[in-house]
């Protein structure tokens, strides 16, 4: 595509006005004025076919994925090469909307070759696409513009920021450890049948397998073995209150992270610590309905598709059932598993439908139940002393946003169910060390 640049525009305007002004004060040189313009319009139309192929040859080396981090500035460079020299060639490429972008390398006179850096900043978590890019320059004599347009279609992930929740688990479990990780013996005999032996005086009347031992005729004893590999889901809630921001991280540079956003970056820590236990792995994301479920599994494909599900969750305008969740996972989980469940339950009526369906899956599944602790809800007196009469109804509210979550917490436990209400900067640890818990004392 070729283009006619501002320079061509703003040359023709002043040379029309200088062959207009001649004209009329010397009409008897008319056929001067004539034959400068025709010799500039010849001059510009040899400018346009010399230059219309010079962008047909550039091999531009676009990478075919990018994974940026939330909220973490990151530098992309894209090198280019020509086998002719160009002037002033600019790449540019349509960057999705999630990231704000300048460009950092500045556009060389003339180049066969470069670099073009950007700096970029994901503004959001998720997944999209740079669908179009173009390479301009200038044509030989500066009065046009070439353009070429590619479909690079390249893949932007954006992922939530581990860094900062790996650092804090490392210095967790290296201080609870003091050298690092440990083995840790299984206590138990476990319920997973293993194999069978012939009878020993003293094994267990009840592990006596009666049918092998009518075939065999003699007493055989059946032995069971710790169950290695066991099933973990994590349940996020995408509902309204997801989509709230959180008081803390927030900045000039990027808008603050989301209630979803922390517990999205918990799930896939989460994951990553079932994957080395050599447990299966399973997501379910719900707000009215269950509109998202991905069965337990293992592998680096199902790592995959764990990774892309988590990108594309997005708050929703509806409110939460969890009611439909506990009936969702009563009729879909066969086996018994670890059910963990993130959600919000800082509102009234979200707390009363939590206790409602809680009872569904208590006796079936070991259900964990998280959720960030609302801003300043702690008991009353706990803190300093109200200097206004405002800032003693603000601590009224936030005992009473307290009082029902402790509340909650004792219903649930009676249930079976555990809930723990924890500040957003510690949900990975909590998570990880909840589920590790569970898998040593044999919960499942």
């Amino acid at each position: 595509m070729i283009l006619p640049s501002p320079r061509l525009l703003r040359d023709t305007a002043v040379l029309g006005t200088a062959l207009a002004v001649g004209w009329a004060l010397r009409p008897d040189y008319g056929w001067a004025v004539v034959g400068v313009a025709m010799f500039a319009t010849a001059l510009v139309a040899v400018d346009a076919l010399a230059s219309r192929r010079s962008l047909d040859q550039v091999r531009v080396a676009f990478p075919n994925a990018l994974r940026l981090a939330h909220r973490r500035p990151e530098t992309v460079s894209v090198p280019w090469e020509s086998p002719r020299s160009l002037r002033s060639p600019r790449l540019v490429l349509d960057w999705p909307a999630i990231l704000k972008w300048n460009q950092d390398s500045p556009t060389p006179a003339v180049a066969s070759r470069g670099v073009t850096t950007w700096k970029v900043l994901p503004l959001a978590r998720g997944q999209t696409r740079v669908r179009y890019a173009a390479m301009v320059a200038d044509s030989l004599l500066g009065w046009w513009e070439i353009r070429r347009r590619w479909e690079p279609n390249v893949v932007v992930k954006v992922l939530p920021d581990l860094h900062a929740d790996r650092r804090r688990l490392a210095a967790r479990f290296f201080a609870q450890t003091e050298a690092g990780l440990r083995l840790r013996r299984l206590p138990g005999r476990g319920r997973e049948f293993e194999q069978l032996r012939d009878y020993i005086p003293g094994d267990p009347v009840e592990d006596i397998s009666w049918k092998a031992s009518a075939r065999r005729r003699k007493p055989v004893t059946k032995l069971y073995r710790v169950e290695r590999t066991q099933e973990v889901y994590v349940a996020l809630d995408t509902s309204r209150l997801s989509g709230r921001f959180l008081p803390s991280g927030a900045g000039d540079a990027a808008p603050p992270s989301t209630v979803l956003d922390r517990t999205v970056t918990a799930a896939l820590l989460l994951a990553t610590a079932a994957r080395d236990q050599g447990d299966r792995f399973g997501v379910i994301a719900y707000d009215r309905l269950v509109h998202r479920f991905l069965a337990a599994g293992q592998g680096r494909e199902h790592s995959r598709r764990v990774m892309d599900l988590l990108l594309d969750l997005q708050p929703s305008a509806v409110s939460a059932d969890p009611v439909e969740l506990f009936s969702f996972l009563r009729a879909r989980l066969r086996r018994r598993a670890l059910v963990v469940v993130m959600a919000s339950l800082d509102d009234a009526a979200a707390i009363r439908a939590y206790q409602r369906g809680s009872d569904l899956v208590a006796r079936h599944h070991l259900v964990l139940t998280l959720t960030i602790r609302p801003e300043g809800a702690m008991p009353v007196f706990t803190g300093p002393p109200p200097d206004s009469v405002e800032e003693m109804y603000r601590q009224m509210d936030r005992h009473e946003q307290w009082r029902r979550l402790d509340e909650l917490r004792r219903s649930l436990a009676r249930r079976g169910v555990d809930l723990v209400v924890c500040p957003e900067e510690m949900l990975v640890v909590t998570a990880i060390e909840r589920y590790l818990d569970a898998k040593e004392r044999l919960r499942l």
